[in-house]
């Protein structure tokens, strides 16, 4: 079970990137990341997108380290994230 604020590593395959703007302005980015166990959302802000955003893309393997904002559903808050190259 996770709780709101709980940190971990995950790693999966990135869709539905939604690129949009925070209510401050900020550019940022609504995905989905799967691996077998099921799908979570997750939430990209700000420098996180303005760090990794332009080297995502849909269908892409990642490692993520990501921080529970919801959880029912599972909403994630990515912290740190790794792209998975040759897969």
């Amino acid at each position: 079970k996770c709780w709101k604020g709980d940190v971990f590593h995950i790693r999966g395959i990135v869709n539905d990137i939604k690129v949009t703007k925070s209510r401050q302005g900020e550019p940022m980015a609504y995905l989905k990341i799967e691996d077998v166990s099921g799908s979570a959302s997750a939430t990209l802000f700000g420098k996180e997108w303005l760090k990794y955003g332009k080297l995502l893309k849909d269908n892409q393997l990642v490692k993520a380290t990501v921080a529970v904002y919801k959880e029912k559903p599972l909403s994630l808050t990515i912290r740190e994230l790794l792209i998975i190259d040759g897969v």
